[in-house]
């Protein structure tokens, strides 16, 4: 999900200087987890196929070196305001044509730890284009996103509604295991009079594969996002976190990727107490 534009540049320079001020755990909704979902989906979608029901899951883990029910602090300290969890998304693709699909969309967080919870959040309908533009080497998917508040998170925050717009773009060096993409998002949110949260999000993660065989490949993310609360001055954004994202993506089969991955929060000291465990899975059931 990516744009090669001025706007697109534009974007990634303010992302990575508001990135440089200082760094902290990805917060944002908007993340690399939620961008994937799509971009495995697509590669894996057949022609001939109207259908598909899909699930996508992001493992949020813990310390890699003190292991608790609690995501690490930048610091390395167990976080109480976020326990491990697994957010999971379910949906429907119908295929429009063989590049255009609409899909509804459940997501819901399950946290196996401390008791066991299963929250219920917005659902959302998604409208995609898996090429909006192509050649041999480079690709451009985009969609957009209707998200619809009748979660008690949303109720809450007096959210009214969200749009969301995703774009994924990827170039392989021709001759070469390279594959060179970023994923970008920005998502504006309306409120109520109640209203409290952010109303605007941006997301930026450049990436690049190295393909090691058909079905293995060695993955590195960076994620910056950025955010404007409601109410505060219209130039003023808020930095959610930076992160660097070092994983190993494995196709088990033609319909299952696994892509378990080491979470780095940058900007402090790099060590494994503020190192997480994370993880992708995206599986086409049918």
């Amino acid at each position: 999900m990516k744009r090669l534009s001025i706007g697109f540049i534009v974007l990634a320079g303010m992302l990575l200087k508001i990135a440089d001020i200082y760094a902290a755990p990805v917060s944002s909704e908007v993340n690399l987890s939620e961008v994937t979902s799509e971009q495995i989906e697509n590669q894996s979608e057949t022609p001939n196929s109207k259908y598909s029901l899909n699930y996508f899951g992001i493992l949020y883990g813990p310390s890699v070196q003190d292991p608790s029910s609690f995501q690490p602090t930048i610091n390395g300290e167990p976080d109480p305001e976020r326990p491990v969890i697994m957010k999971n998304f379910l949906w429907v693709n119908y295929n429009l044509t063989n590049e255009i699909a609409v899909a509804p969309s459940a997501y819901f967080i399950y946290q196996p730890v401390l008791g066991q919870q299963v929250e219920l959040r917005d659902p959302f309908l998604r409208i995609s284009h898996s090429s909006v533009l192509h050649t041999e080497q480079f690709n451009l998917y985009a969609d957009i996103r209707w998200h619809i508040p009748v979660s008690n998170f949303s109720r809450e925050s007096d959210l009214r509604t969200g749009i969301q717009t995703y774009q994924v773009a990827s170039y392989t060096i021709p001759s070469s295991r390279f594959t060179f993409g970023a994923y970008v998002s920005e998502r504006v949110n309306f409120y109520g009079r109640r209203g409290n949260g952010n109303d605007f999000e941006l997301y930026l993660g450049p990436n690049v594969n190295y393909q090691l065989s058909p079905k293995v490949a060695l993955t590195m993310l960076y994620e910056a996002t950025a955010s404007h609360a409601l109410g505060d001055p219209a130039f003023q954004f808020n930095n959610d976190g930076t992160d660097l994202e070092p994983g190993v993506s494995w196709d088990i089969t033609q319909n299952l990727n696994f892509n378990p991955y080491l979470n780095f929060y940058t900007g402090g000291k790099v060590n494994l107490r503020s190192t997480a465990v994370g993880a992708l899975i995206a599986w086409r059931m049918i």
